[in-house]
């Protein structure tokens, strides 16, 4: 997941997690409506 280990690089900047938890969350609502 390039998304992912790209901000775990960040994982000190604060909204980088928040970005994290969005991408997650969207990627997995859409592989269910895949």
């Amino acid at each position: 997941m390039f998304y992912y280990s790209t901000l775990s690089m960040q994982s000190n900047f604060q909204p980088a997690k928040e970005r994290i938890r969005t991408i997650y969350c969207f990627a997995k609502n859409s592989s269910v409506q895949s």
